[in-house]
């Protein structure tokens, strides 16, 4: 008998962006549809689709994207938001599948895998997006900081402000030795651009220098997505998640949590060498 081969496993993630503030309601739309197209092209499905104004916040639009599919294409996904000129930030987390917390699947907001943004209910649809950020910060404001700070990047001389008044030398000095790592965007003015969450206590030095290192000669883009995508071997916690200790939702790999940091440290250098031997 011919054999078949094996389902691909489908999991649930919150894809989350926000477009830089010049861009106007059309093009975000747009784009907003070709990632939704992306993602069931490949089999994949939409649950939800959210969209704030943009003009409330410091930021550009957000948008806020639950979905269904495989890894593959939350990687590819990620490759494509990087090398996106009108991106300005992105993140994935993955979904508590037990329905607590962000995330949470709502069977009539599912009900259209289409975008759906009208503009008439767009000042609804700020309000509910706006109440859920303050419910965040209320409930867990070290964690609110922890996620805005995976989706920053900064300047060669915002890092050097932030170390101690590095030069910009300096930082590009640092970035050659294995001790930083920055991405380079198509297309965008402020040059490479280094995400903050390299620069937090528990993650900057030791732990940092030693992901570099497994990652040595790799792309920026490429480690970012690293830290920033749920893995397997993390019990689809991100590398980030596990080296502060601290889940996005509850999950089946909270034990991972709770260890020191040298023994999580190990599990994401783990996870980081099977990444490079793929």
């Amino acid at each position: 008998m011919p054999q078949h081969p094996a389902p691909v496993e489908k999991l649930e993630f919150d894809l989350e962006w926000s477009f830089a503030r010049e861009v106007d309601e059309r093009f975000t739309l747009s784009s907003i549809d070709r990632y939704r197209r992306m993602v069931l092209s490949a089999g994949g499905e939409v649950r939800r689709c959210e969209a704030d104004a943009g003009p409330r916040t410091s930021r550009g639009r957000v948008v806020r994207m639950c979905l269904r599919c495989d890894r593959a294409t939350i990687t590819a996904l990620q490759s494509e938001m990087i090398a996106d000129e009108m991106i300005a930030l992105h993140l994935v987390r993955r979904v508590n599948l037990q329905g607590q917390g962000h995330g949470t699947h709502d069977p009539q907001r599912a009900a259209s895998d289409g975008v759906g943004l009208v503009p008439s209910g767009m000042d609804a649809l700020n309000a509910l997006i706006e109440k859920r950020i303050a419910e965040q910060i209320r409930s867990a404001p070290a964690f609110a900081n922890a996620t805005a700070a995976s989706l920053r990047m900064l300047n060669a001389r915002d890092v050097g402000i932030r170390l101690g008044n590095l030069s910009d030398q300096t930082v590009r000095i640092r970035e050659k030795e294995g001790k930083l790592f920055s991405i380079l965007r198509p297309n965008r003015q402020r040059g490479r651009e280094y995400p903050e969450y390299q620069l937090e206590n528990g993650i900057q030095g030791r732990a940092l220098n030693a992901v570099l290192r497994v990652f040595a000669e790799r792309a920026g883009e490429e480690i970012h997505a690293f830290f920033t995508t749920p893995l397997q071997i993390l019990g689809e916690l991100t590398p980030l998640e596990v080296l502060r200790g601290v889940a996005f939702v509850n999950g089946p790999a909270d034990q991972l949590l709770v260890q020191s940091p040298e023994q999580r440290l190990a599990v994401v250098l783990e996870a980081a060498q099977m990444c490079v031997q793929a």
